[in-house]
């Protein structure tokens, strides 16, 4: 079910929302170890057992699946290929990531979509990520598997600080009449200009008329 994702095209905040769904797989109360007691029958504690080792690899692959979409997310400031545009132009990211070396997935893709991922957006699949992380090595009692997770949370919050860093952080304005894009950045940055920096992360129909709802903009 999870590789079957990779094969649809995916946009930088469904890939933003499938880590933070696989992540929240580790934490739901269906894959929490069981207890195996003495006073059990020897099948049911075999049965609890081998639970317990299906869980553990459900919940780490989990946590693997969310760290190698991450590695997907298009870099900060890529202009994506609108959805309506495919078959004209793609443009190729290819990515890295040294959790993933040894492993055999293919790390270039094809991304579209219409924006690169938001400064709020890799906050939460951060703290999420860290608290799937974090919650699973409490858990795991094999040395070798908490090295490894503790080696993928420090290469996720790696990554992620390398993108906050070149993401600008957004907030919410609503324009007071339908005026176009360039009248507003003039009005919210003192520069005709950046009237990219509204239209590209939101629908607007037409530069010229940018309707009165709120919108997702840069905070400067």
């Amino acid at each position: 079910m999870w590789r079957a994702g990779r094969r649809t095209a995916q946009d930088a905040s469904t890939l933003a929302q499938q880590i933070k769904t696989l992540s929240g797989v580790t934490l739901g109360h269906d894959l929490a170890p069981r207890g195996v007691w003495k006073s059990d029958r020897p099948s049911v504690q075999a049965e609890r057992v081998q639970g317990n080792a299906l869980a553990a690899v459900l919940r780490t692959t989990a946590i693997h699946e969310a760290a190698w979409r991450l590695t997907q997310l298009p870099p900060p400031g890529t202009v994506m290929v609108p959805v309506n545009q495919r078959g004209k132009r793609q443009i190729q990211v290819s990515v890295s990531h040294p959790v993933l070396h040894a492993l055999s997935h293919t790390t270039g893709s094809h991304i579209e979509g219409l924006a690169a991922v938001t400064w709020e957006a890799l906050v939460t699949v951060r703290e999420t990520l860290n608290q799937a992380i974090g919650h699973e090595l409490v858990l795991t009692p094999d040395d070798a598997l908490f090295l490894a997770l503790l080696q993928v949370k420090t290469d996720a919050n790696r990554d992620i600080a390398t993108r906050l860093a070149q993401v600008e952080k957004t907030v919410t304005r609503t324009p007071e009449t339908v005026l176009p894009a360039l009248v507003l950045a003039a009005n919210w940055y003192d520069n005709a200009a950046r009237e990219i920096d509204i239209t590209r992360r939101n629908t607007v129909n037409h530069p010229g008329f940018v309707p009165v709802q709120p919108l997702r903009v840069p905070a400067r």
